[in-house]
């Protein structure tokens, strides 16, 4: 069954998972029957052989990688990672790499004075419009230490100055 008939007959049926307060945007599958579905605030999945749905949100995914050849797509969240093995020819990809750049208001890697690498992020929150500020840490780097927390307050405040947010 192609992802059209999918999504035609889940309409049809009734069927569809749909969050409550957001806007879908396409329906798919990956390649072991698992779907995929995409709203104007996440990306959700739910394995072939599972019941519950993984919901990772567009402002949380720091890195994506489509590696085409093998039709896999990867995303790396926060607190989450989530694989897809697409069919040939799906737009899932490029869906992904739009809805997570339009939450990202600036970016930047960064040395902190302690020698810690961060790669820091000011995103938007496609529901709320809030804009949260995000550290991914180089390895080895224990973020709740003080000295770093207070370090990346600094650069942060001055990324908010430059960037005007």
């Amino acid at each position: 069954m192609s992802a059209t008939d999918w999504i035609h007959r889940t309409r049809r049926n009734g069927t569809g998972y749909h969050p409550a307060g957001e806007r879908v945007l396409h329906r798919d599958r990956d390649t072991g029957g698992g779907e995929v579905l995409v709203t104007d605030r996440a990306i959700h999945h739910r394995p072939a052989d599972a019941a519950a749905w993984h919901r990772l949100g567009w402002e949380e995914i720091h890195r994506f990688r489509w590696t085409p050849e093998r039709g896999l797509l990867t995303l790396t969240g926060l607190a989450s990672a989530l694989a897809l093995r697409l069919p040939p020819g799906s737009r899932l990809p490029g869906i992904v790499q739009e809805r997570t750049v339009a939450t990202v208001l600036t970016a930047s890697r960064v040395a902190l004075p302690c020698g810690a690498r961060a790669r820091i992020s000011a995103r938007r929150r496609p529901d709320s419009g809030e804009i949260i500020w995000v550290a991914v840490f180089g390895p080895g780097v224990d973020p709740d230490d003080r000295t770093v927390q207070s370090q990346l307050g600094s650069i942060i405040h001055g990324l908010r100055t430059q960037a005007g947010i």
